[in-house]
């Protein structure tokens, strides 16, 4: 399964907004529960890469674009995937990233919860 789940995570990475309300996040959250924590670590500093390189704050909670919100709540998922979230060692940055989307998520769902960050933000607050 970790194998199938490492290019579906990739794709979404790509496109972010190729997520749709019809697409449960559930089946995206399985497929991260199989993935080695250290698997998941490394999804979250090569996400993290991926912001700084493009130029975004990702601690800027008040920016719109909704791609990028979508990967930052990918980001999160990926952290607090299931039993994962105890064994992963956190840096600060990560745990500012952390604290940043988690803001975002309920200031998305506060928003429009029919959003797309509204709808993954319901599912990680929960």
């Amino acid at each position: 399964m970790a194998s199938k789940a490492i290019p579906f995570i990739l794709e979404k990475l790509a496109s972010p907004q190729s997520f749709t309300k019809a697409e449960s996040l559930k089946t995206l959250q399985l497929m991260i529960n199989e993935l080695p924590t250290q698997v998941i670590r490394h999804y979250c500093e090569m996400i993290w890469t991926n912001l700084k390189s493009e130029g975004f704050n990702s601690f800027d909670v008040t920016v719109q674009n909704e791609s990028i919100n979508a990967i930052s709540l990918l980001c999160y998922s990926l952290i607090i995937s299931k039993d994962k979230f105890e064994t992963l060692e956190f840096d600060s940055i990560t745990e500012r990233l952390v604290e940043a989307v988690l803001l975002k998520c309920q200031e998305e769902l506060a928003q429009d919860p029919d959003t797309l960050t509204g709808i993954m933000a319901s599912n990680l607050l929960c």
